[in-house]
């Protein structure tokens, strides 16, 4: 018998409450690492407009240099996206 049989048997013996909470618990885990990830390109983003450069930025954050760059890179496409999107619509 294999590892899937083992997994589906458990699964069988695991009732509707159990599979609900462990859905749940995934989906708050998600949930809570896209708030983080929102806050921490807000932080950047901010410590970015009032002149830190990268460098400190990433060393405050305790991350390379590229890590930040690529936060403040879809920070500033987020940007000009919204930018445009605003133009179109009152054009």
């Amino acid at each position: 018998m294999g590892c899937g049989y083992t997994a589906r048997v458990m699964l069988d013996h695991m009732d509707e409450e159990e599979i609900g909470r462990r859905l749940d618990e995934g989906k708050a885990a998600v949930d809570q690492s896209h708030a983080a990830t929102v806050l921490r390109r807000e932080a950047v983003m901010l410590a970015h407009e009032h002149g830190w450069s990268k460098y400190k930025i990433a060393a405050r954050l305790k991350v390379k240099g590229p890590t930040v760059d690529a936060i403040i890179e879809y920070a500033e496409r987020a940007k000009a996206k919204a930018a445009r999107q605003v133009k179109e619509q009152t054009s």
